[in-house]
This record gives structure tokens, C-alpha cells and sequence, in this order.
């Protein structure tokens, strides 16, 4: 929090007895106090929920990506079982579940996780992705909310308005939307025919489709990435390093989401 914005609460945090605790960042020089947006897709989760509802709940910034977000809104610590036995075996560990966390407002980000501002549905979308799909996960509820103060309202609505303008008519976005619709029929087909004929239709028109998404893996979004001295001069001893450094940027420059958050980023007052 201290990174973006100035000191007060961040997120609570509820223990088994229900007593609760607001932690603070006492910081009162953010390092960067421009636009900023958090980038989100199904599986973000624990931590970064808790970075995504406080931008959200102060009005720093907005959160753009998969319309929820994975729902992980507990808190973890693991027991070693060794403590309590007097043995040179090693019997491991307990993972425990000790805590909830809450935003500012009160709300947990349990099983709903986090609704994104400005929402693009990707690969994952449509498939059963996050703790609402656990069968006892725990439930989502809601607290006191904490003393803390807006910074600024953002015209969200502008942003989502042009956001959408601009994904309707960008080609490789809606073939990446159609890609993951056929991808998670594929997923859910339960059966397959055992007629040699009708199976190699079946492979034929498969086969149809997956050249059709080829085009997914080589598009380039336009931006360009410059990268530090010190990564360069690196690179120069340094072949492990350079390969996964040009891997990275190439990554970059075929994400379609990057490139909307920046669009949007650039409309931001």
C-alpha cells in the first residue's frame, strides 16, 4: 500500500475467537502517485486480492482483467508436528487455517474474490476455476468496515464504456474469446464416438480450429518494452538470463490484455 498512497488501513484480519485486527501502512510518501491499474485474472488470489480491493476501496485505481478473481480470503500457517512428539522421525506438518481477511469496507474477498472494474474475459473464463467451486470452502461474510477516507472517484463508467468500444472491434480479442469457448466445450465433451469415419471428422474439424487460433500465438499487441542497463549488459555473460529475458518481452508483446490496460491507463485522470 505504501508504494501507491499515503498511510492508513489495508486490509482486517479475523481470527477464530472473532477478534479482529486492522493492519495499517504508517507510510506517507508513495513512491508512485499517477494512473494505476491492477491487472487480474482467475487465479489471482490471497495477496493480491488484498492489493486489488484496496485500490478499489480507496478509489486509487481500478482493477482490470477476468471479471472475478479466484477468492482466496483466509490466512494459512503450518504446524510441524515434530514439536509435540519426541522422536527423530520426521512426521511433517499440519497447513491451518487461522484467519480471515476483509477489506477496508468490511467485505471478504472469500469465494467472491475480487470483481474486476473494468472486465476481459480469457482462456480460463468459462472454466470452474476458484474457491466458490470448492466443496468446503469457507463462506463469504462481512465485518465492520475501518476508518478510512476515499481518495478520489474515478469516472469508471467513461472506462468501461471506451474499454468495451475498443475490445468489440479488435479482431484477435474476439477470436481469443472464441478460442476459449471452444476450448472449454472441448473440456466438458464427456464421450466420444468409436466409428472410425465420424472420429476423423471429429479430428478433421479439430484440427480446422486449432489452425484457425494459430494466429493467437504469433500476434504482437504493438507496444514496445525497453529493458534496463543492467539486464542488457547482463545478458551479455550471462545466455540462461538472455534466453528467458527475450522469452519474457516476447510474452509481452502477444498479450492483448497489456495493451488494453495501457489504452486504458492513458484515458485516466
Amino acid at each position: 500500500m505504501g508504494l501507491f498512497m499515503n498511510e492508513g488501513p489495508y486490509v482486517q484480519v479475523k481470527n477464530g475467537n472473532g477478534k479482529i485486527e486492522t493492519l495499517k501502512s504508517k507510510t506517507n510518501t508513495p513512491i508512485w502517485t499517477g494512473p494505476l491499474v491492477i491487472m487480474q485474472n482467475e487465479i489471482s488470489a490471497s495477496a493480491s486480492e488484498i492489493l486489488g480491493g484496496m485500490v478499489q476501496d480507496y478509489g486509487r485505481g481500478i482493477v482490470v482483467g477476468s471479471p472475478q478473481s479466484y477468492g482466496k480470503g483466509t490466512v494459512q500457517t503450518f504446524v510441524d508436528l515434530n514439536r509435540f512428539l519426541s522422536t527423530n522421525d520426521d512426521f511433517g506438518s499440519l497447513k491451518l487455517t487461522i484467519q480471515k481477511f476483509y477489506r477496508v469496507t468490511g467485505e471478504s474477498t472469500q469465494k467472491k474474490g475480487i470483481e474486476a472494474d473494468v472486465k476481459m474475459n480469457d482462456l480460463f473464463t468459462h472454466a470452474e476455476i476458484g474457491e466458490r467451486y470448492d466443496d468446503y470452502a469457507l463462506a463469504w461474510d462481512k465485518i465492520q468496515p475501518a476508518a478510512f477516507n476515499r481518495i478520489t472517484t474515478l469516472d469508471i463508467a467513461t472506462l468501461q464504456k471506451n474499454s468495451a468500444t475498443r475490445l468489440a472491434k479488435d479482431k484477435d480479442y474476439q477470436l481469443l474469446q472464441e478460442s476459449a469457448k471452444w476450448r472449454e466445450a472441448l473440456n466438458k465433451e464427456e464421450s466420444i464416438t468409436l466409428n472410425e469415419t465420424k472420429f476423423n471428422e471429429v479430428m478433421k474439424e479439430r484440427k480446422t480450429q486449432i489452425k484457425k487460433f494459430e494466429s493467437l500465438i504469433k500476434l504482437n499487441n504493438g507496444l514496445k518494452f525497453i529493458r534496463y542497463n543492467d539486464e542488457l549488459a547482463r545478458e551479455k555473460t550471462d545466455d540462461v538470463f538472455k534466453k528467458k529475458s527475450e522469452n519474457w518481452v516476447k510474452n509481452l508483446q502477444r498479450d492483448l490484455y497489456l495493451k488494453e490496460t495501457v489504452n486504458i491507463i492513458s484515458e485516466m485522470k
